[in-house]
């Protein structure tokens, strides 16, 4: 289990976020050590990280799926920021393609059909 740090867990939804990260850079032969160095911190940062005492911010997030895309499959900063629960995870019956579509939508309204489109997906979502 995940030690607080500032009184906040830093564990992923639906798992240990150590194991994660670890797992990712053993299936790349990377250390924490050469890794913080890749992506610009420091190795204690990168250790506590890597044993659940703190998560990255949005730009080392950035620098480490870049990292971990260049020398693997992809990760993309969003599935990184889920596995360290600093991002909701997607339902289960997610579909890229339709959330794409959205956007889309989304982006070709002015400014009064947005605000009329986030207050309804608001409502929808039960979140008032």
């Amino acid at each position: 289990m995940a030690r607080k740090t500032n009184g906040e867990k830093a564990a992923a939804p639906g798992g240990d976020d150590r194991t994660w990260l670890k797992r990712e850079l053993d299936k790349r032969h990377l250390s924490e050590r050469k890794f913080a160095r890749l992506v610009g911190c420091s190795a204690a940062h990168m250790n506590y990280m890597a044993r659940g005492d703190k998560r990255p911010g949005a730009e080392l997030a950035l620098r480490m799926a870049d990292e971990l895309t260049r020398s693997g499959e992809k990760v993309t900063e969003q599935d990184l920021l889920r596995e360290f629960g600093k991002l909701s995870p997607l339902p289960e019956e997610y579909d890229e393609r339709e959330e794409e579509r959205l956007l889309e939508l989304y982006r070709a309204l002015g400014q009064c059909g947005r605000v009329q489109l986030v207050q309804f997906a608001v409502f929808l979502a039960g979140e008032e």
